[in-house]
């Protein structure tokens, strides 16, 4: 059984989105991702079961409040990839069956797309959503590929580069969804403003 894993910040004022905080205002960015990261929390677990992943560690009451009835686990480690190696590995350790993380600031973001990397995890040992920014929206994998995650430069534009060439590097066959976008920005609120309200 595919496990789905949302990563995702407690919505604290000053703590998520200070990019789009900087163009919009703090409260405004954060009334922002709570409405993005409910929106993909119920849109995939309308056909996925979710595994929250948090941060920080004590926000699990916050993050219930604010997302519902899922599970939850605290993330572990000191930066984005190594709480993401670990968070792979315990559910790899749990089950077979591939691994999905996703995001909680891809509004565009739902079931029909997670039913489209768990197919093609059929055929690849990894599957991508690149995001417009250079990142990625989605990672998943069939086995633990810790390299995948290590000394990334997080937080530009050379992710979903660098994540390829070590895909590559190790042997790993490889494929992609189409791009979406992630809201970091008043001019990526402005282009999903469909999608978020």
């Amino acid at each position: 059984m595919t496990a789905v894993l949302l990563f995702a910040r407690a919505p604290y004022v000053g703590g998520v989105k200070t990019r789009l905080a900087r163009d919009i205002g703090s409260a405004r960015a954060l009334s922002v991702y709570r409405a993005m990261g409910r929106r993909v929390c119920d849109a995939v677990a309308k056909r996925y079961p979710l595994t929250v992943w948090y941060t920080p560690a004590d926000a699990e009451a916050v993050m219930r409040d604010w997302l519902g009835s899922h599970r939850y686990r605290p993330q572990e480690g000191d930066d984005l990839g190594a709480r993401l190696a670990r968070a792979f590995e315990a559910h790899f350790a749990e089950a077979a069956g591939p691994v999905i993380a996703i995001g909680a600031d891809t509004p565009s973001l739902n079931a029909e797309v997670i039913t489209a990397a768990e197919r093609a995890l059929g055929e690849h040992d990894v599957v991508l959503g690149p995001a417009l920014d250079g990142g990625y929206y989605l990672i998943g994998l069939r086995a633990p590929a810790p390299a995948l995650f290590a000394d990334m430069p997080w937080g530009g534009r050379e992710v979903m580069h660098v994540t390829v060439d070590r895909c590559r590097a190790a042997g790993l066959s490889l494929t992609t969804l189409a791009p979406r976008r992630d809201v970091d920005t008043a001019a990526d609120l402005a282009a999903e403003g469909h999608v978020v309200p």
